[in-house]
């Protein structure tokens, strides 16, 4: 770390404080993540969002009332 500048007031017959730049780099917090994955086969895909669908539409029959009759 280097100053780049030095900033005192000398014309005064009282003591001030002198100034100075200081420059930090931070390290860059960002990183790459790579991961090889199989590429989903589309009955892999249907598979799943039938699951999904399935779990819906026994939330939505709960929901209804239709559980309790």
């Amino acid at each position: 770390m280097d100053s780049l500048n030095d900033i005192c007031d000398i014309g005064n017959d009282y003591v001030t404080w002198c100034y100075t730049t200081v420059l930090l780099q931070m390290a860059d917090m960002t990183r790459k993540v790579m991961t090889r994955q199989k590429a989903a086969s589309p009955g892999e895909i249907f598979a799943e969002a039938g699951g999904y669908f399935a779990i819906v539409q026994f939330v939505c029959w709960i929901a209804s009332g239709m559980a309790f009759q």
